[in-house]
């Protein structure tokens, strides 16, 4: 799906179109500064007419990847699935700081 990613002074903004899916079939995870953002889904319909059953089967499914800075906040991401549109909303925080140690 497409996707959109917009930098605020507080926030990073991330919008995807999934039209057809509900929010039980979109995860959403965030591991070392990736946002992972997939989604499933099978659809079966049945037709029927006086002749014949028509039935269709639709499958989809995606994954997309997003590397974020640092400065992301991993404890207060907020989403929301809307008329086809998942708006998630990453706070800013401080950066991470990682000591390494010399062998």
């Amino acid at each position: 799906p497409a996707i959109d990613v917009k930098e605020t002074k507080d926030a990073f903004a991330i919008s995807a179109n999934v039209p057809g899916y509900t929010k039980d079939q979109v995860t959403i995870q965030l591991h070392d500064n990736v946002l992972e953002i997939s989604g499933h889904y099978d659809k079966e319909e049945e037709k029927k007419n006086e002749k014949y059953l028509h039935k269709e089967r639709v499958h989809s499914q995606f994954t997309r990847r997003i590397p974020l800075p640092d400065t992301v906040n991993s404890d207060q991401v907020t989403a929301n699935l809307k008329d086809g549109v998942l708006n998630v909303s990453i706070p800013k925080g401080q950066p991470k700081k990682k000591s390494i140690t010399i062998q």
